[in-house]
């Protein structure tokens, strides 16, 4: 009787160092599974995109099916036309963004570069405006005064902007 309470006590004390052993491992390696956690998401995102967009196409699809189903086509060519028209319809959608959604996009951002000299001077007016204890003054002051420095508009401008696009397109081609 003896025997079994001794051991029980010294099973009991193997599984709570066992148990803290996991625990400090865990913890430990954390970073290792944060790693290993956003490789997996790196590989799955493409999929993940490929499933969302198969599913909002897929919609539409099965509304021109049936469409195309009233106008007595077989089944299978119903499902054909209806890829096609709804693959058809995706691609003039997109071509219509590029062609009026970014002139518009790009112009208000070499806009905006180009009238940030005015709203830096604002920001300059607010600050000299402040009280002279005002624990905002001394904070605000240092940014702007570094932001003086700065001159966006050589950055910002319509053919950079172009250039910083194709760049990333060409990284994220690199990275699939």
């Amino acid at each position: 009787m003896r025997d079994k309470k001794n051991w029980t006590k010294w099973l009991y004390w193997f599984t709570l160092a066992v148990a803290i052993i996991l625990v400090y491992k865990t913890v430990g390696g954390l970073q290792d599974i944060s790693t290993l956690f956003s490789r997996l998401v790196w590989v799955l995102t493409p999929f993940l995109m490929a499933i969302l967009v198969a599913y909002l196409l897929y919609i539409p699809c099965r509304f021109i099916e049936r469409l195309y189903k009233r106008a007595k086509m077989s089944l299978r060519l119903a499902r054909t036309l209806s890829v096609l028209t709804v693959y058809l319809i995706a691609i003039l959608l997109i071509v219509l963004l590029l062609n009026i959604v970014w002139p518009a996009v790009s112009n208000s951002i070499v806009e905006l570069a180009n009238n940030l000299p005015g709203y830096y001077n604002q920001a300059i007016y607010f600050v000299d405006n402040l009280e002279e204890d005002s624990p905002i003054r001394g904070a605000v002051y240092n940014i702007v005064e570094s932001l003086e420095e700065i001159d966006i508009a050589t950055f910002v401008n319509q053919e950079s902007i172009a250039n910083y696009i194709s760049g990333a397109m060409r990284s994220s081609k690199l990275c699939v």
